[in-house]
């Protein structure tokens, strides 16, 4: 059975999900959250029970943004806290207005924890004001 995880709110282990049972492309998983699967949901009899089985070692993408002051050093101290962390940066779009820093960072974690500990270290740079994860767009 095929078991996709879905982009639009990309779901990793810790996080609450369900499954939706799709037309030639198996199960797709979601965040409970996602509006996408509130509206799939719509049909209950293509909804199916899932829960997390990780391996170790084995790592999800998530998006996150990132907002703060405009500084030379900015962008290479938060890849620096993914890194040490332990966490990949895949991807990355980074915007300058004025005297802002707009950053979005698509990264990969192990769970909610080391997603959480992460955004908390880059939250806690110097120049960082806002750190979120993102549901939806890429980055």
């Amino acid at each position: 059975l095929m078991i996709r995880f879905a982009r639009c709110c990309q779901p990793i282990p810790g996080d609450h999900i369900v499954g939706y049972v799709t037309r030639g492309r198996g199960i797709s998983v979601h965040r409970a959250s996602c509006p996408n699967s509130k509206r799939l949901m719509e049909n209950p009899e293509r909804r199916v029970q899932v829960e997390w089985d990780t391996e170790r070692g084995q790592s999800f993408p998530v998006r996150i943004e990132v907002v703060g002051e405009r500084k030379v050093d900015l962008l290479s101290n938060v890849t620096r806290v993914v890194s040490d962390l332990g966490a990949e940066v895949r991807g990355a779009s980074v915007q300058i207005e004025g005297a802002a820093f707009f950053g979005r960072f698509l990264i990969a974690v192990r769970d909610l924890q080391h997603l959480r500990r992460t955004m908390d270290k880059i939250q806690r740079v110097q120049g960082i004001e806002r750190v979120s994860r993102l549901t939806r767009g890429r980055v």
